[in-house]
């Protein structure tokens, strides 16, 4: 029996390669297939590392909101700088973690939307954030995925559905052009026409056999 690892597929018949992917294909003798993951040993730097780096912001955090509050009796700067030291342990924590980097893209585009929302609100201006940054954001995850799923496309089955959300978070932000929501229109509309172009070139130029193994997978 040949088993492609790629695509997780077993093949009774006596081919080489996998009719998916086209990768090789591995000989096994039975039917169990041993998919623990590959163990890696943590990095003690990373580990020693961040904790500094944790307990550095958490002595930004309480100094400066201690220092804000005894001098000018509210916490508007000590905010700023406590959402900002947050975000930075956040984003050092998901950088340093085993992930595949297109988790890590969705994860980080996620977390500075979050971030950059929080920042405008505090600031009473989340224009910036809202209308500019975050339709930004969601290009620059869908460009990083479409050249990714491109350069690996033996394995496009692990970037496939990270890729789809995306392309369909591009073109579903137009929702807040329509509720108004937004001032600047003009970066939500090159989201939306951005998401539409990659749906119709993917549709056009990607191979049947891969068309076929999609509707497959989602029971088309």
């Amino acid at each position: 029996m040949k088993f492609c690892k790629t695509c997780n597929i077993k093949y009774k018949n006596d081919i080489s390669n996998c009719l998916i992917c086209n990768d090789i294909l591995i000989e096994i003798n039975n039917d169990y297939v041993n998919n623990y993951p590959t163990y890696i040993k943590e990095n003690m730097f990373k580990k020693y590392f961040y904790n500094i780096f944790l307990i550095l912001n958490i002595i930004s955090i309480v100094t400066t909101l201690f220092i804000d509050y005894s001098y000018n009796n509210s916490f508007f700067f000590s905010l700023i700088v406590s959402v900002s030291n947050i975000y930075l342990i956040v984003f050092l924590k998901l950088l340093f973690n085993n992930k595949s980097y297109v988790i890590k893209s969705f994860q980080l585009t996620f977390i500075n939307v979050v971030y950059l929302i929080t920042l405008g609100h505090i600031l009473n201006d989340i224009t910036w954030a809202i209308d500019i940054v975050f339709p930004s954001l969601l290009i620059l995850n869908t460009i990083i995925l479409l050249i990714t799923t491109f350069v690996k496309s033996k394995n496009w089955q692990k970037y496939a559905i990270f890729l789809l959300i995306s392309v369909l978070s591009n073109i579903l932000i137009i929702i807040l052009n329509v509720l108004n929501i937004t001032t600047i229109k003009i970066f939500i509309n090159i989201s939306f026409l951005f998401g539409l172009l990659v749906i119709i070139s993917l549709l056009i130029f990607t191979p049947k056999n891969i068309k076929e193994e999609i509707k497959r997978r989602l029971h088309l």
